[in-house]
């Protein structure tokens, strides 16, 4: 068995498609089943394989939500690198990051629009507006290169407190390996609704509130604010069952 991220997705995908992968809120409080996340994923796949080759870098700049996820997916089905960038970072910071990691396009939100159409001004980046497409409606004919787990999955950025922020390549086997680490703890089921919260560019919230979850089948939600009373309130409205924290998150809870 190949341990890629693709693949665990995918036989995931099949045997949950009835089951509900996200809630989020957007106005009011709406659901993604499983079957929906991968037809995102592989309509926004079938979107950006037509600019992108095999290897090929390709950066998201979001908040947290199911399109961030969609979007990482697409990537790696597309047999190609992810680069996630913090959404707090101004342009030129994550001017620097494309430019370091050499990504070919990048993935942005309403709320991030600006510093990233700034960033990539006067570059050959092209930027795709995760608000502006309708990637259920792609469908294509083309078969998409499915990736080998000791190829990169992600080129993940130091916060560059000490220095100039240094990319670290971990490779689908790297992922993998840890979510089947955790998986296997027994710390989380397919019956469990996990709070997330953290930002997903980090490693951390990356494997913890969202490589596992969707591995095995469980619920994922975010929160539609930071403030703690927005958090308790979806605790409470969707039964959410783990929240993955930090201390100062836990502090602000209490």
């Amino acid at each position: 068995m190949s341990k890629t991220i693709t693949y665990f997705f995918e036989e995931s995908a099949k045997k949950n498609k009835d089951r509900i992968a996200f809630n989020h809120f957007d106005g009011s409080w709406k659901s993604l089943t499983y079957g929906d996340f991968f037809l995102l994923s592989e309509g926004i796949a079938f979107f950006i394989s037509k600019f992108v080759n095999k290897e090929d870098r390709v950066a998201i700049v979001s908040e947290n939500r199911p399109e961030w996820c969609a979007a990482y997916m697409a990537i790696v089905m597309c047999n190609c690198i992810a680069v996630p960038i913090d959404m707090q970072l101004g342009s030129e910071e994550i001017k620097n990051v494309l430019i370091d990691s050499e990504s070919k396009a990048i993935f942005y939100s309403l709320k991030t629009e600006a510093n990233v159409l700034k960033a990539i001004e006067g570059t050959n980046i092209k930027g795709i507006n995760l608000d502006a497409t309708n990637f259920l409606d792609i469908k294509s004919q083309q078969s998409i290169i499915k990736a080998d787990q000791d190829q990169i999955a992600s080129i993940i950025y130091t916060s560059g407190t000490t220095g100039k922020p240094k990319g670290v390549m971990l490779t689908h086997k790297n992922f993998c390996s840890d979510a089947e680490s955790v998986i296997k703890a027994g710390v989380i089921s397919s019956d469990d609704n996990i709070l997330a919260i953290l930002p997903l560019h980090h490693t951390y919230p990356f494997m913890c509130t969202f490589l596992v979850p969707i591995f095995i089948g469980a619920t994922i939600t975010f929160s539609p604010g930071l403030k703690a009373t927005d958090i308790i309130t979806t605790i409470k409205e969707k039964g959410l069952t783990i929240v993955v924290a930090v201390p100062r998150l836990l502090e602000m809870i209490r």
